[in-house]
């Protein structure tokens, strides 16, 4: 059974393959030309300056973590340099 789109009188499955063999920017290209979806301004310098603390104190609350889980596994030699990591971790100035 094949299906016919009613707008265009194209095979429904044709279509579908066409889309499949897009790259994926291509398709999200033309599905922005399809929906015309209005283009948003840039943020400001103050939303994106708190964005990068944001993104930054992630980072290091993610480093502290994966410095302590290591901590536990490492063996006694290392311990000591992963102790300094984690005070200048600790030291980091937080926002």
């Amino acid at each position: 059974m094949r299906l016919r789109s009613r707008a265009e009188g194209t095979d429904v499955e044709d279509r579908i393959g066409q889309v499949l063999h897009q790259e994926p920017g291509e398709q999200t290209c033309r599905r922005a030309a399809v929906l015309r979806l209005p283009v948003r301004p840039l943020s400001d310098a103050n939303l994106r300056a708190l964005r990068t603390v944001v993104v930054r104190r992630c980072q290091v609350t993610a480093l502290r973590a994966q410095e302590k889980t290591r901590l536990e596994r490492a063996p006694s030699d290392l311990q000591p340099r992963i102790r300094a990591h984690l005070e200048w971790l600790q030291a980091e100035p937080r926002p």
